[in-house]
């Protein structure tokens, strides 16, 4: 064998060798993107979860001040700091300025349950079923409610209630929240 062919397979064993490596290495570099990629998307469902549960416990909240309470001033008192401005308005939707002091209407929400569907990361809606009693001079009514919320997330300050909505039940006309007929 000549020196040439002696050289050319030496060089040659080098290039085989140094792709081999660089083959290997770029393998590992894969697996760790790999593994970082996947790290990365279970935090995101970790916090898709969080930020949905979060909203989750502003519903409970809207659902609990706004359909429990001991008079009609008292219900929208308590639920400014969970709602945007538009939610607010379509919570008091006549425009008038909230009396001071209200009704001796007394509301008991029961039986609350909740369905969920995420619309994308900043805006969830929620559909509330429950049993709500109203009580007026000693007059108590039980009207099955159905509410709509769609809840947003409002950056540096969390979930807000943004929209609410009375789904009318069956044959029954439909009533204005907390209004007797």
């Amino acid at each position: 064998m000549t020196r040439s062919s002696r050289n050319t397979i030496v060089v040659l064993s080098a290039i085989v060798v140094l792709m081999v490596v660089y083959i290997f290495v770029l393998r590992a570099q894969l697996q760790e993107q790999q593994a970082l990629v996947a790290s990365y998307k279970e935090k995101a469902e970790a916090l898709a979860g969080l930020t949905r549960t979060e909203a989750k416990k502003v519903n409970d909240i809207f659902i609990e001040r706004f359909f429990n309470y001991q008079n009609t001033a008292d219900r929208y008192k308590k639920l400014k700091e969970i709602m945007t401005e538009q939610g607010f308005k379509a919570a008091h939707p006549s425009g008038d300025k909230v009396p001071e002091k209200g009704a001796d209407v007394k509301a008991r929400a029961m039986q609350i349950q909740s369905y969920e569907q995420a619309k994308d990361r900043t805006h969830v809606e929620y559909i509330s079923t429950f049993t709500q009693t109203v009580s007026f001079n000693g007059q108590s009514t039980n009207t099955p409610m159905i509410i709509k919320t769609k809840l947003v997330l409002v950056e540096g300050q969390g979930w807000k209630v943004d929209d609410i909505e009375n789904i009318p039940i069956g044959s029954e006309p439909v009533r204005i929240l907390g209004s007797f007929s």
